[in-house]
């Protein structure tokens, strides 16, 4: 596996405290999709898959447990699977009112035989939910079908809890097999039930906007930074209704995918986001200072050899952030696919300058 090789700019506003490799295995074996969540025991949930390599039909989703803030993890065990289809997480299980978390699953048909960036002959939303923090899961949801041929609930930051009390959810999806992709919001009540018609953010022509996510600002609005499919631009646009309606988006100034924004102590937003700049390939970090009007570089999480290939299903990034103290934080993401064939996940504990 590839060892963690973070570096910062000097002036960066958080430092890297330790990073490593998580449940290492040096063989075809690809861990991706990680994210955290935290119970109200204060006991901390990993989430990501776990398969084979090549890609096909044989993964699960995986759950570890710390209860050190990071520092040790349980032994991985399974909590989803479908014979027959590859499945994923579609980020962390996500926090609404109490120990009640929801963990969206994704799985689908790929077929590399059709070509284009997301090859995939079928795919299903759905999801399970935990009433006690993780520790057990109801049985999977009815499909969630907010487009007509895919939707992705996927926002690493999900879901945005509004003032009357309901909540905002980022996702995505297609009008066509990999076509029109669409980035949007959508409306559930309290209890995370009755998902509405999605308020498209960004939409274009081709293959569209697949993905980004949300984070409310100091000053109450909320921002998406939302990332193209073609030229792999960035773009950001704002909302001052609680995501009724948004400003038309505008580029951030850089390449990049799989958006994870995080709130630092000292105020300032990072992007996290797999570098789609040629010359920089890896896990890169933005900041803002401003509210996303400018953004700045400030370093690589992980800085990938150029030898590991980008490909369709099998690419680096999907960063996830929590905080485990006043100034600290945990990062994960995954790699690309190494010489060994093997897809890892990569883990930092950071603290805030």
């Amino acid at each position: 596996m590839f060892t963690p090789n973070p570096w910062l700019v000097p002036d960066a506003p958080f430092d890297i405290v330790s990073s490593q490799a998580l449940f290492p295995s040096s063989g075809p074996f690809r861990r991706m999709s990680g994210g955290f969540a935290r119970n109200e025991a204060g006991r901390l949930l990993l989430t990501f898959t776990h398969a084979s390599m090549p890609r096909g039909d044989r993964s699960a989703i995986m759950t570890s447990w710390s209860d050190d803030d990071g520092k040790t993890w349980t032994e991985p065990v399974a909590l989803y699977a479908r014979p027959g289809w590859d499945v994923y997480p579609m980020s962390a299980a996500r926090p609404l009112s109490g120990n009640h978390h929801r963990l969206f699953v994704g799985r689908l048909k790929f077929a590399p035989a059709l070509g284009g960036i997301q090859p995939f002959a079928d795919w299903r939303t759905s999801y399970v939910d935990s009433f006690d923090g993780g520790e057990t899961w109801t049985e999977e949801s009815e499909e969630i079908r907010l487009f007509p041929w895919c939707t992705e609930v996927y926002g690493a930051s999900n879901p945005h809890r509004l003032s009357d009390g309901r909540y905002m959810w980022g996702l995505s999806g297609t009008q066509g097999q990999d076509s029109d992709w669409r980035y949007a919001v959508s409306f559930t009540d309290a209890e995370g039930n009755g998902y509405t018609d999605p308020v498209v953010i960004a939409h274009g022509d081709g293959l569209g906007f697949p993905e980004g996510d949300i984070i409310q600002l100091a000053d109450g609005r909320y921002m998406a930074v939302i990332r193209e499919q073609i030229r792999k631009e960035t773009v950001v646009a704002w909302s001052a209704d609680e995501g009724r309606s948004w400003t038309e988006p505008v580029p951030t100034g850089f390449l990049g995918s799989n958006i994870k924004l995080h709130r630092l102590p000292n105020g300032e937003i990072l992007c996290a986001y797999r570098d789609e700049n040629p010359a920089r390939r890896g896990v890169s970090c933005s900041i803002t200072s401003n509210g996303g009007t400018n953004w700045q570089f400030v370093g690589q999480l992980y800085d990938a050899p150029d030898d590991h290939p980008h490909i369709p299903g099998h690419l680096c990034g999907y960063p996830d952030f929590i905080e485990i103290g006043e100034r600290e934080f945990l990062g994960i993401l995954q790699t690309y696919e190494d010489a060994d064939h093997e897809i890892g996940l990569h883990l930092f504990h950071l603290r805030g300058a």
